[in-house]
């Protein structure tokens, strides 16, 4: 994984000396959740729902011809999920009492796309599509935990704590790095843009792979500023 990221650089290093560049500002919404998959042995069937965010950071251009560019970015970018289950506590001892189970996830990532972008139309006012792999770096993030029953005299649980990033399956919460494949299109009108992105992540980022799956999913709508429009 490593060695991704530091072929990113490299190659972010070289487009920047290329003479045919577009630099581009962009911010904008996220609808986020994740493909929440749990093992056998828990106890859950958790279902994500979709949260709203934002993303903001910048990208460059490295135009092959003139229409087509190779695209790198780097994108701040909000993701995570949200869901409930509802179960049985205990069908014998406790017959028809019911709990529930809520889980928030709210992530900041470092994004890192390399995009081929294809372009149609004129300078003015032209359309484009764009896909490729991207590289996400877990900068920062809270998981919140509330438990109940309609049990009476059984109080409400609450937790709120900070993401343990790292690999390790017994003090870990969540993987650091991600990688996934994106992809979306939008119009340049003048030196203004329109876009849409969708990024499915492809890697487990649950820290225990033995309790289950996490993967990303963020579809973008951004808003953005050409500079050295090419």
């Amino acid at each position: 994984m490593k060695n991704k990221i530091y072929t990113l650089i490299i190659a972010a290093a070289l487009m920047t000396t290329a003479k045919a560049q577009q630099f581009n500002i962009k911010a904008g919404l996220n609808v986020y959740s994740m493909l929440v998959e749990f093992s056998d042995n828990t106890p859950f069937e958790l279902k994500s729902t979709n949260l709203m965010g934002i993303h903001a950071g910048g990208s460059f251009d490295y135009f092959l011809n003139d229409q087509l560019s190779v695209e790198m970015g780097l994108l701040y970018m909000q993701k995570g999920y949200s869901g409930s289950d509802e179960f049985e506590i205990d069908p014998i001892l406790l017959p028809g009492t019911k709990g529930t189970v809520n889980f928030d996830f709210r992530l900041h990532y470092l994004d890192i796309p390399l995009q081929m972008k294809y372009r149609f139309g004129n300078r003015d006012v032209r359309f484009y599509v764009a896909a490729g792999p991207y590289i996400g770096i877990g900068l920062d993030g809270t998981i919140k935990f509330e438990a109940k029953s309609d049990f009476p005299g059984i109080e409400p649980e609450a937790n709120e704590e900070s993401i343990k990033w790292g690999d390790d399956p017994n003090n870990d919460m969540l993987k650091r790095l991600e990688f996934g494949v994106c992809g979306g299109g939008g119009i340049e009108y003048n030196n203004f843009l329109l876009g849409i992105n969708y990024a499915y992540g492809l890697n487990n980022i649950s820290s225990s792979s033995t309790e289950g799956t996490l993967k990303n999913r963020v579809f973008g709508i951004s808003l953005g500023y050409i500079i050295n429009k090419q």
